[in-house]
């Protein structure tokens, strides 16, 4: 894919360091037994190992209902966003509304 870019070495280094303090690498960068059962799951790092941890402690109904509560975009972050597209479509509407003002007062 031509419009990906690759990530810059800091990242990597910040992504292997976060890795490491999670315990899926090693200090020599080697995927340990989380890490690879973190590689299979297809949630966040965090969000995995709390399930793994809750599966080990046998409390994995009440992880799993966490942890989807957490994967769920926060509903007054959404009207946050709402608010900005409102104010949005209020000057859009404003700069129409002086457009054919104008456009009225020249004919």
């Amino acid at each position: 894919f031509p419009f990906l870019e690759a990530p810059s070495l800091s990242n990597i280094e910040t992504s292997m360091d976060f890795l490491k303090e999670q315990g899926a690498l090693t200090d020599d960068e080697h995927l340990t037994l989380i890490g690879r059962m973190l590689a299979q799951l297809p949630v966040d790092v965090v969000m995995g190992k709390m399930l793994i941890m809750g599966t080990v402690f046998n409390v994995v109904d009440v992880v799993l209902a966490i942890t989807a509560g957490l994967s769920v975009q926060s509903p007054f972050h959404r009207a946050a966003m709402k608010e900005e597209q409102a104010r949005v479509s209020t000057t859009v509407a404003m700069f129409l509304s002086v457009h054919y003002w104008l456009v009225e007062l020249a004919c």
